[in-house]
């Protein structure tokens, strides 16, 4: 399956400022050019663009920059981009660590799933290593695969680097099997004597290493991953606060917490069925946010509890980048967009609440930016639409989808949707059809335009759309000669005008202009003044108190508001 690819812009505004996301899009060649002609236009003190691969495989992303420029200065050929990360180990130590780890769990992680390990146990147990090389074929295809990952970017065959990484491996194995036989690898019966067993080798080069194979050996009677995730935070409670072994006790534990939460057959365990990825994903940021999860299993019920007291930073990290990345890939979180939207807001609200340190917001912007690139597809727009009622409904759909769009380039390319149906012969049917009253017309289309103006469309086309509107009202008006059938009344009809002015139900524009000069040729000197205050606070009523109050008595129209006093208002 083909990777997906799009590119962020990030601006740095000044020499102690941080990286902050501006934009994202599809586009290398656009993406370069726009970083450049923000340098050149001194609005920004740094830009770098930065190329993002998702592997819908893993699940993962691959972040390269390809473009820096202001405080260092980085250009990467378009052809080197695709040159595979080589993953370069030169002692049986180096498989111990954090990226090492994450390969071994990328490359294996069938098999972790169906003897229900993580990469810790794996790497430290002397039984789950027998197992692994029994295997044959699936520890040879792992090499490999490393192998010719490496082989891309060195000068070194594919079969001598497969005979050094063998070699380095077999070294890494034979190491375990040795300590086991020497005794070194303890067995502890319960959490307190693996605590005492960290104490004891705390102060020893290995510790590391020593610890978690005892670890390994503790949690391999656990029948299941909520069981294993119990016995994991059994024994992190089971260390005292200033216990000088706490670190290392502590630093397994979130390892192992977090190398189980990367495996999606743990995950799918622990949060139990359910009706489709949005909704597991809002389990995953409650658990994020440390909250309480209804019918939680009990492994996920404590390490909700832990998040929530501040402990396992590392496996909280995990959990947040797990919903991020499901955010940002192209999975659907619902059968329909209308439920997807609903998970979205839910997922997006919980991960800004519990970000702090442990997710960066513009990670979260970036996720949603990429997400709603799919939104503004024209198959994904012609199907939000499809239930509308006519012209009218189908703008209204596309104002409630711009809600929850993220991300400059996704906006204007709502916006010019919008545009267009707003102008399409349709929606001047629909609003100079006399078989429905031109003032409940006029609010529509106030209505719709109080929307546009509040949105965070480009100022330049949220103006259009909303003069687009306006004229729209004009026209609605005119067909239906409202001010000519108005004036028939004029007196009470002029405080009807006042009063939609007031409510926001007609548009501003050359609407809100004629309706004015209606009421200020029929209400007395400033009516325009009275409007003003009609429209923004509460002194409007007693204003239209009086206007009708000189209406029903001597048909005199109220003395308008004194010049400082309609300011005021």
């Amino acid at each position: 399956m083909a990777a997906q690819i799009h590119y962020e812009i990030f601006v740095r505004k000044g020499a102690k400022s941080g990286w902050a996301l501006m934009d994202a899009i599809s586009s290398r060649t656009t993406a370069v050019k726009t970083a450049e002609a923000l340098i050149a236009a001194n609005e920004a003190a740094a830009v770098k663009v930065v190329k993002e691969t998702y592997n819908e495989a893993t699940g993962e992303f691959r972040s390269l920059t390809i473009f820096e420029e202001g405080t260092a200065k980085v250009r990467v050929a378009p052809e080197a981009e695709e040159e595979p990360h080589a993953l370069p180990c030169f002692s049986p130590e180096d498989l111990y660590s954090l990226h090492s780890r994450a390969t071994i769990g990328r490359l294996l992680a069938d098999s972790l799933s169906r003897w229900k390990l993580t990469v810790t146990e794996l790497i430290h147990s002397p039984e789950a290593l027998e197992r692994l090389e029994a295997t044959g074929t699936v520890f040879q295809h792992a090499i490999q695969k490393v192998a010719i990952a490496q082989a891309a970017t060195t000068e070194a065959g594919v079969a001598k680097i497969m005979k050094s990484l063998l070699e380095l491996t077999e070294r890494a194995i034979k190491r375990v099997y040795k300590d086991e036989r020497a005794g070194r690898l303890v067995a502890c019966k319960d959490a307190a004597a693996l605590v005492a067993h960290a104490r004891k080798v705390a102060g020893e080069p290995d510790a590391a290493y020593l610890f978690n194979a005892a670890m390994a050996k503790f949690l391999a009677p656990a029948k299941s991953w909520s069981e294993k995730l119990s016995r994991v935070a059994e024994v992190a409670h089971g260390v005292a606060e200033n216990a000088p072994e706490r670190p290392l006790v502590i630093a397994s534990a979130g390892t192992i917490i977090a190398e189980l939460l990367n495996g999606s057959a743990a995950l799918q365990e622990l949060i139990g069925s359910q009706p489709d990825l949005g909704s597991a994903m809002i389990v995953l940021a409650d658990l994020f946010c440390g909250r309480r999860i209804e019918g939680a299993s009990p492994g996920l019920a404590i390490l909700a509890n832990e998040f929530a007291a501040g402990r396992f930073d590392e496996a909280r990290i995990a959990v947040g980048k797990r919903v991020v990345a499901e955010v940002r890939s192209g999975r659907k979180l619902a059968a329909d967009l209308e439920t997807e939207l609903k998970h979205l807001k839910q997922i997006v609200t919980r991960l800004v609440i519990g970000a702090g340190a442990w997710l960066q917001q513009e990670d979260i912007v970036a996720a949603v930016t990429i997400r709603s690139k799919r939104y503004v597809a024209s198959d994904t727009l012609e199907a939000w639409v499809k239930p509308a009622q006519g012209a009218d409904g189908r703008l209204e759909r596309l104002i409630t989808l711009e809600e929850n769009v993220v991300g400059p380039e996704n906006k204007r390319a709502l916006a010019a949707v919008m545009q267009g149906q707003l102008t399409s012969p349709q929606m001047e049917s629909a609003f100079v059809d006399p078989r429905h009253p031109v003032d409940v017309r006029l609010k529509r289309l106030a209505a719709h335009q109080r929307r546009i103006l509040k949105s965070n469309l480009p100022d330049l086309q949220k103006r259009q759309l909303a003069e687009g509107l306006d004229s729209l009202s004009v026209k609605a008006a005119d067909a239906g000669k409202w001010f000519d059938v108005l004036a028939r009344d004029a007196k009470a009809n002029a405080l009807m005008v006042l009063k939609l002015l007031a409510d926001g139900a007609i548009t501003d524009g050359v609407m809100t202009q004629r309706a004015r000069a209606f009421t200020e040729k029929h209400l007395g000197s400033n009516p325009s003044g009275a409007a003003t205050a009609a429209s923004k606070d509460a002194a409007a009523a007693s204003l239209l108190q009086a206007a009708l109050a000189a209406i029903e008595g001597d048909g005199k129209a109220p003395a308008a508001a004194p010049q400082g006093q309609a300011k005021r208002a």
